[in-house]
C-alpha cells in the first residue's frame, strides 16, 4: 500500500484512504490544508468598470464540488 505525507497532515497517510474519504487524489489534499491568500482587488475594479462582480465563494463552491466528485 503506497503511503504518502501530506503537509497539514500528521504523519504518512494511505493514498486510498484519503482517496476513499475525499473523492479525490491523495496529491490533492496539500492544496486545501495550507494557508492561502488570493487578493482580488485588480480584478473587482476591472470587473466593476463594467457593472460585474466576482461571485461569493459558497455561491459557486457546489460546482467546485461537483466537478471534483465527477473527476
Amino acid at each position: 500500500m503506497k503511503k504518502i505525507f501530506l503537509t497539514g497532515l500528521p504523519g504518512f497517510i494511505s493514498t486510498r484512504l484519503v482517496r476513499s474519504i475525499y473523492k479525490m487524489p491523495a496529491q490533492l489534499v496539500d492544496y486545501f490544508v495550507h494557508d492561502v491568500r488570493y487578493d482580488s482587488s485588480q480584478t473587482k475594479e476591472a470587473l466593476q468598470k463594467h457593472g460585474l462582480s466576482c461571485p461569493k465563494f459558497v455561491d459557486y463552491l457546489p460546482n467546485v464540488v461537483k466537478f471534483f466528485q465527477s473527476q
